[in-house]
This record gives C-alpha cells, sequence and structure tokens, in this order.
C-alpha cells in the first residue's frame, strides 16, 4: 500500500507496445540456455542478465530457471519438461504474431 514510493518509470511506450515487447524478447530473443529469468532484480538489459551458473539451484542448459521473486533457491521452471518449453515458447511467438497482424 506504498505505491507512491515506487519510483515513476522513464519509459514511454504503451501498453501494447510493452506487451509485444515481452512476448518478442522471451519468445525468440532471450538466452533461455545461458540465462535465468529474474523478475525481482532491479536491472534491466545485457547489464542485468544473470547467467545460470551464478543461481543458488544448479541446472543444466537445457533447463530453464525461472527465479521465484519470493525465494530465490526456487527455479520455477526447474520440472519443465521439453513438451511444456516448446508449449511455452509456441504461445509467446503465436500470441505475438496474432496480435501484430491486428
Amino acid at each position: 500500500e506504498e505505491i507512491d514510493k515506487i519510483p515513476a518509470s522513464s519509459n514511454q511506450e504503451t501498453v501494447p507496445q510493452l506487451i509485444l515487447g515481452f512476448l518478442r524478447y522471451f519468445g525468440w530473443e532471450f538466452d533461455w540456455q545461458n540465462l535465468a529469468v529474474c523478475i525481482g532484480r532491479k536491472q534491466a538489459g545485457k547489464e542485468g542478465d544473470v547467467y545460470k551458473t551464478t543461481m543458488p539451484m544448479m541446472t543444466g542448459t537445457d533447463q530453464w530457471y525461472v527465479e521465484d521473486p519470493f525465494d530465490l533457491r526456487h527455479n520455477l521452471a526447474g520440472m519443465c519438461s521439453p513438451a511444456g518449453k516448446a508449449r511455452v515458447l509456441g504461445a509467446l511467438r503465436t500470441a505475438y504474431s496474432n496480435l501484430c497482424n491486428t
């Protein structure tokens, strides 16, 4: 309930632009083999990249790592199967394509 303490963003993109950027980034650009998704980190872009090898729960290049913002030792994607990963990537890419064509 202390929303007024959150610093204002300098980002000028619209909500639709942000959604498309999210879908494009995680559907095509994100390096799932080497990087971890860490939504609680304050850094963004290449300077904010977090390599899976630095995370508390080690994982191989074939496994995704999505850090739990409430339990930093928990990999939310730790049990995601190859088929599940393919479905997630497919859904991100399909949503991006569908939204771009509307």
